[in-house]
């Protein structure tokens, strides 16, 4: 199973047109897992990010109700940006399988699970530094995954350049 840093890494796919077709596809699997993990991680960066924002909006406004006033507002707060500005790929697996744990860490470092509901107990600094580390790790998961994307479609590519050369056959499917 490939990892993270090394999909991402430019010289992953070199040799690619020696690989058999069932290297290529299984990588190309591999990698919807990845991607999938990654998807999930970015949600899960953005719902902390938005209760951050909630958080710090209510005592700009001068409303701050503490963590039962946040729990009240959760389904706004989650639910304000549920489409994202991606490509639209809609996963086939909603089950994270493989959440790279390097960011995964640095998203329980920035903000961890067990803080959430109590980011009211937050110093402004402190709220304010964790914006800030959370909108930059939503965008360094971003750009993992759209190398990811990219890692994926170029497999997919070579899947079908061996079917329109002949290298490949639908009769190899079936076999």
């Amino acid at each position: 199973m490939a990892e993270l840093t090394e999909v991402t890494d430019p010289r992953f796919l070199e040799g690619i047109e020696l690989w058999t077709l069932d290297e290529v596809r299984a990588t190309r699997d591999d990698l919807a897992a990845i991607e999938t993990g990654l998807s999930y991680l970015r949600r899960v960066v953005q719902a902390r990010l938005d209760i951050v924002f909630a958080e710090r909006s209510q005592r700009e406004s001068g409303e701050s109700a503490g963590a039962s006033g946040l729990v009240e507002k959760l389904p706004e707060i989650l639910g304000s940006n549920l489409r994202s500005s991606g490509t639209g790929r809609l996963n086939t697996a909603f089950i994270p399988t493989r959440v790279p744990e390097e960011l995964d860490r640095r998203l329980e470092a920035i903000l961890p699970a067990s803080r959430v509901g109590v980011v009211s107990d937050l110093s402004t600094d402190e709220l304010s530094d964790a914006a800030q580390s959370l909108a930059d790790l939503e965008l360094l998961v971003s750009s993992e995954r759209r190398q990811v994307f990219d890692v994926i479609d170029r497999l997919q590519d070579e899947i079908v350049r061996r079917y329109k050369t002949g290298e490949a056959t639908v009769e190899t499917l079936l076999a």
